[in-house]
């Protein structure tokens, strides 16, 4: 019997399996479900009204296309408009990660949470497409 003493073969493996890496997976912190709808959303910056794509939205947040980089923790009340354009919801958000967009040069996508909404307008409009 190559191995009769089982605490030499559980040795050997437990240092074996010391040294491999398992990659982590990423936990997910999402609460709600993510639909990839392009929806049109204004905000006002600096006094001028600005427009915006959406890539995803939630009723926690929305990914949006946008033609200039903001700070994180900038504040912005959204009007997200659904394609129709007959139904509109406002909604108070606050931008949590801006990054490069890959999609389209010289323009960024950011992460925004949401604040304070109406919940059955948001999912309304959401339910509406």
């Amino acid at each position: 019997k190559p191995f009769e003493d089982l605490n030499l073969l559980k040795d050997i493996i437990t240092k074996a399996a010391s040294k491999v890496i398992l990659p982590r997976e990423p936990k997910e912190k999402r609460s709600f479900l993510r639909l990839g709808l392009a929806l049109e959303v204004e905000y006002m910056l600096d006094g001028r009204l600005k427009k915006a794509v959406s890539r995803n939205i939630s009723l926690g947040g929305i990914k949006l296309l946008m033609d200039e980089e903001l700070a994180a923790g900038t504040r912005l009340d959204l009007t997200v408009k659904n394609t129709n354009h007959n139904k509109a919801c406002l909604v108070k958000s606050e931008v949590v990660w801006v990054q490069a967009s890959d999609e389209k040069e010289g323009h960024f996508d950011a992460g925004l949470k949401f604040i304070e909404m109406n919940i059955n307008e948001l999912s309304g409009l959401i339910s509406s497409q």
